[in-house]
């Protein structure tokens, strides 16, 4: 996995961070989640995934919810 701050590539997909939006936890813990962009390998269409982690992800998904 290659990284830079804001895009990785992970097994030839790249992903771009396009955005980072604030989280309240089920705790009441704020947060911030990173909105990811990628494109599905299937049919092409860009897709987006957030997660907690800003930087990189250990197994994105890969594909968009179509053929998740």
């Amino acid at each position: 996995m290659t990284e830079t701050t804001h895009q990785f590539t992970y097994r030839g997909q790249r992903y771009v961070r396009i955005g980072v939006r604030p989280h309240v936890r089920a705790d009441g813990t704020e947060t911030q989640l990173a909105v990811w962009e990628s494109r599905c390998p299937v049919c092409g269409e860009p897709f987006t995934i957030e997660t907690t982690r800003l930087r990189r992800l250990r197994e994105p998904n890969r594909r968009c919810p179509r053929h998740s």
